[in-house]
């Protein structure tokens, strides 16, 4: 199994390149979440597994330039531990939980990490229960942290939700509708300490729909969540929330053939389905996990089957529809399984998971090429023009402008350039190309500018016994006659 931890920048090319960090041979490894407090930071974390076959936590942590184990520890008690989801506030301050094993039960596993080492946080006790487990968490300060998961009451799981107030980890109860039973939640988002989301799925006595959790900063309510088309059972695992009026949720439903990608999202008010994309050789099109810079803009991972063999999946929204980005497939992996991803930006993301190869354990990064700039404006003047634009795209994008006829360029690693060269009293068509390792992107849309001719002569004209020189709006005193300079081409003095 390789631990996949892939930096990415998205749009429809994909450059897939050893990280150079590599597990030990034979050894099965998985990460499972993500978090990246900047562009050049992020936390990964996950499981590996021991010479006896138990399993063990593991966080690796990318500077920017390459990934690095960073030591976690196990409880005292366990012979099998796991780390499922990670939410990092800063550079020094993340939180991570999943579940460890101690031969009798299954418990919650809370770490958290100081900018130094990481150390385990006591989780509140649950009772009576012998099997409970956390499998996301979502951190708005250093103080305010949500963690969902499921536990065994003895007679069905039901929803876990804990809550950190920057000293204690608590229970909080979770709502139980009518006609529910079994309930297992998978991710939560927050936004503030008054609105968070977290979804999951239920049994209903006959099916597993898809469940959906708000908190109102007092407590934890059910939401309706919409059926997807033919739906027969139904899930969602990861949800990304940028304000009270926009989330969107990703998981998978089954239509009693195939297991379909579902999407569903919110728009402050309501909860709906939005149309995905599936591979129609594939019995399985599952999303596990999606993080949103915008409405506008959100990324999805999760893995397809076709073939007889897992395939990761990358699905990007643009605010309209949902299209498939290409994603990193491991050509002799047996499979290949996106299982997490945290975006800065819509071109800057990483993506964790897992894939088998035979007799081979590595890291990989994942590079995308970037989206076409767009918004372009532009000033002119006196032989040359200012050129601005807009752009999502992440730091190691290089942009260009480019005027037509003539070819005059310039570079920027920002928004915008100063076109120089450029002839008087002609009319230009500029565009922008945004390139990085992989590939580019040029702005559908060019802009046209068509530059001011320069005074060439000058008329002068006299009044009284002042002299004064007007030009291009600039009046000055000359001795003591008056001279006022138009802007006039071909005037002989």
């Amino acid at each position: 199994m390789v631990v996949l931890a892939t930096s990415l920048s998205l749009g429809a090319a994909v450059n897939v390149v050893a990280s150079g960090v590599a597990e030990a041979k034979g050894v099965p490894t998985a990460l499972y979440g993500v978090s990246c407090p900047t562009t050049s930071r992020c936390i990964a974390v996950g499981t590996t597994v021991t010479a006896n076959y138990y399993r063990k936590t593991l966080v690796r942590s990318w500077n920017g330039t390459s990934w690095s184990t960073i030591a976690s520890p196990n409880p005292s008690t366990a012979v099998d531990s796991s780390l499922s989801g990670v939410s990092c506030v800063s550079t020094t301050s993340c939180v991570a939980v999943g579940s460890f094993y101690d031969n009798t039960t299954s418990n919650t596993l809370i770490e958290s990490w100081n900018g130094t080492n990481w150390s385990i946080i006591t989780s509140p006790p649950i009772t009576n229960s012998t099997d409970s487990l956390l499998a996301g968490v979502s951190c708005i300060s250093t103080s305010s942290c949500t963690a969902v998961g499921q536990y065994w009451d003895g007679s069905m799981y039901r929803a876990l939700i804990e809550s950190w107030n920057g000293t204690t980890w608590s229970t909080v109860a979770s709502p139980t509708g009518t006609g529910i039973g079994s309930t297992y939640l998978s991710g939560v988002s927050c936004i503030s300490t008054t609105f968070c989301t977290a979804v999951g799925t239920y049994f209903d006595g006959n099916n597993y729909p898809a469940l959906i959790e708000s908190w109102n900063g007092t407590n934890w309510s059910i939401a309706t969540s919409p059926p997807a088309s033919t739906s027969i059972d139904s899930g969602l695992f990861g949800v990304s929330c940028i304000s009270i009026s926009s989330c969107t949720a990703v998981g998978w439903y089954y239509d009693g053939t195939t297991q379909k990608a579902l999407i569903e999202s919110w728009n402050g008010t309501t909860w709906s389905t939005v149309t995905s994309l599936n591979n129609a050789n594939s019995t399985s099109n599952i999303l596990t996990a999606v993080s949103c810079v915008a409405a506008t803009w959100c990324t999805a991972t999760g893995f397809v089957y076709p073939n007889g063999a897992d395939q990761s999946l990358i699905e990007s929204w643009d605010g309209t529809t949902w299209s498939v980005l290409g994603s990193p497939n491991f050509q002799t992996a047996f499979e290949g399984d996106l299982l997490g991803i945290a975006c800065n930006s819509p071109t800057t993301c990483v993506v964790t998971g897992y894939t088998i190869q035979p007799q081979n354990y590595f890291a990989s990064i994942a590079y995308f090429a970037p989206l076409a700039p767009s918004t372009l404006k532009v000033v002119g003047g006196t032989g040359k023009a200012t050129i601005s634009w807009s752009s999502p795209d992440g730091v190691d994008t290089r942009y260009t402008a480019t005027a037509s006829p003539g070819g005059a360029h310039c570079s920027s690693t920002s928004t915008s350039c100063v076109l120089t060269g450029l002839a008087a009293g002609k009319t230009y068509s500029i565009s922008v190309t945004a390139t990085n390792a992989v590939g580019s992107a040029t702005s559908a849309t060019p802009v046209s500018v068509t530059l001011s001719v320069p005074l060439a002569r000058a008329e002068l004209a006299a009044t009284g016994s002042n002299v004064w020189v007007l030009i291009e709006g600039a009046l000055l005193l000359l001795g003591l006659g008056l001279i006022t300079v138009w802007k006039r081409r071909n005037v002989s003095i």
